[in-house]
């Protein structure tokens, strides 16, 4: 809930108010701007000396650029720089849980990468492939390439092509023999775990352009808290006018 509370610190000139004659009220606010200054030190920073009102900055306000910047680097520092400990913690800490599932998804992929390459050597052959394939009779559509690359490896799993390449195909005779099933099944989780990590990754820059429209939201909402307005005029008070400085703090 908003609250606003009005301070009204009236400074009078002696000399004025005695003989009761009209005094300069730039000249009453004069004498008592470094006095007024001492009194609200720890709020205001700066104020113009006028007759017509004025708006003073609050001390301690924040940059937004500062805390967008700042989170858009690292999640949850911009929070802190607003003073928000609690949300700076869970953007950070699920960056840091983002980070860990990208890089343990991506690790087990690399694992699975690895094995059915290795199971790939061991089960298919080219020369086993040119020996009962037929091109006149057999599909011809694709061309395997000459070094075992990432699409050698799909290819030969992939494309009923090649399927006579599986030493299984020997004693099965058939297009998708048991260990081709195998090779494409261990295929198929590889790519789920790099789907996985991929997931991750999203997550991390979603986490990123949260936590950077939440700093500038946060950020906005420590400002205004703080914000305070001061007014500075004169009125007449018993036949001589007199400096009267208004200050509204709202939270």
């Amino acid at each position: 809930m908003k609250r606003k509370i009005a301070v009204f610190a009236c400074l009078v000139l002696a000399a004025g108010l005695s003989a009761r004659q009209p005094v300069s009220c730039l000249d009453a606010w004069g004498g008592k701007q470094a006095e007024l200054y001492a009194f609200m030190s720890g709020t205001i920073v700066q104020a113009e000396d006028s007759t017509t009102g004025t708006e003073a900055r609050p001390a301690g306000l924040k940059k937004k650029g500062i805390g967008v910047i700042a989170s858009a680097l690292i999640p949850g520092t911009g929070e802190f720089y607003a003073g928000s400990w609690i949300k700076g913690s869970l953007f950070l800490a699920a960056e840091a849980a983002f980070w860990y599932g990208n890089i343990h998804f991506n690790k087990k992929g690399d694992d699975g990468t690895e094995k059915y390459e290795a199971f790939a050597d061991q089960h298919w052959s080219e020369t086993r492939w040119h020996k009962y394939y037929n091109s006149e009779t057999d599909p011809s559509t694709h061309e395997l390439p000459d070094t075992k690359t990432q699409q050698y490896y799909e290819m030969i799993g992939k494309y009923d092509q090649f399927a006579k390449g599986w030493d299984t195909w020997e004693t099965e005779g058939i297009i998708l023999s048991s260990n081709r099933q195998k090779y494409e099944d261990m295929e198929h989780a590889m790519n789920q775990e790099y789907k996985k990590a991929s997931t991750f990754a999203a997550l991390i820059l979603v986490n990123h352009l949260f936590s950077a429209a939440d700093a500038a939201w946060t950020i906005h909402r420590y400002n205004r808290d703080i914000t305070a307005e001061m007014h500075v005029g004169c009125m007449e008070m018993r036949g001589a006018l007199v400096p009267l400085c208004g200050l509204k703090v709202s939270w």
